[in-house]
């Protein structure tokens, strides 16, 4: 219904207007020579700039979902050895959310968003970590808002139903659901701001000095794993040890996510290598 913050940042931000296809190779040419000057993915003036000229060369779609990213294509680019990225650059993971606004049909750009939510974060996301958690614990967070009829009313609702803007540009989330809620709710109820059930990855991956972080990444199986560079992959987690990042690189998220792979394959592909021998 509309009442995620990146919903309303791509109407206050108009993040769907596109650019126009000359636009978008003078962004791609500058950034590609930017390229050339600057490498090193930590967040200085120039290489914000080159952030800003590689997501303006992009679709807006694309570059949405980019920036969403825990780990943006251009510092994957960095961290990646060159066989894993040229398999990113031919089966590019942003051709997913493309077909998804296509498969939306006739419906305008945050219609078409809400609907790539419901292909992507509600399913793979949302019902996989929060409902199995408040379901384990016996709480019932997303019913009936999965209701699948309840669903088709509501996709076919102009998006002003769901987040309107009012003429004084003031923006109000699920806008059909507090009207309908007014009489049954008060106000500190209907007015209280959106909470999450975020978990601090942060805090977790430093504690005692980052020490598990260190001892799993920095080993040298993971090292010469094949995945990554190695003098790439050491900076991405000293720059996170010692401050040097931020939201985009190094994201803690995206070391979640590394952690994760070589977890995986310690667990699953290792043992079997193993086992074979």
């Amino acid at each position: 219904m509309g009442g995620s913050a990146h919903h309303v940042s791509a109407i206050k931000k108009n993040l769907f207007s596109e650019k126009s296809d000359f636009q978008k190779l003078i962004n791609k040419f500058t950034e590609r020579f930017l390229r050339m000057v600057v490498k090193d993915p930590a967040p200085t003036l120039l290489y914000k700039i080159r952030r800003k000229l590689y997501r303006d060369s992009l679709t807006s779609v694309t570059a949405i979902y980019d920036h969403r990213s825990s780990f943006p294509s251009i510092v994957k680019s960095f961290l990646c050895e060159d066989s894993v990225w040229d398999v990113h650059r031919r089966f590019s993971p942003y051709r997913h959310p493309e077909s998804w606004f296509k498969e939306a049909g006739d419906v305008d750009n945050i219609n078409k968003y809400l609907f790539a939510e419901i292909k992507f974060y509600s399913t793979d996301d949302l019902m996989i970590k929060v409902d199995r958690m408040c379901m384990a614990h016996g709480l019932e967070t997303l019913s009936p808002f999965q209701d699948i009829y309840l669903g088709e009313i509501i996709n076919k609702l102009p998006i002003n139903f769901k987040i309107n803007k009012s003429p004084d540009n003031k923006i109000t989330t699920k806008y059909l659901l507090r009207e309908i809620c007014k009489e049954k709710f008060p106000d500190n109820i209907l007015t209280k701001q959106k909470q999450g059930f975020g978990i601090p990855i942060e805090k977790w991956l430093r504690h005692k000095n980052c020490f598990y972080l260190k001892e799993v990444l920095l080993d040298s199986k993971s090292l010469k794993r094949g995945f990554f560079k190695e003098a790439a992959l050491k900076k991405f987690v000293f720059d996170f040890i010692n401050n040097k990042g931020d939201y985009f690189y190094p994201s803690a998220y995206g070391l979640v996510g590394l952690l994760t792979l070589e977890l995986w394959h310690r667990k699953y592909i290792d043992k079997n290598l193993a086992a074979d021998l």
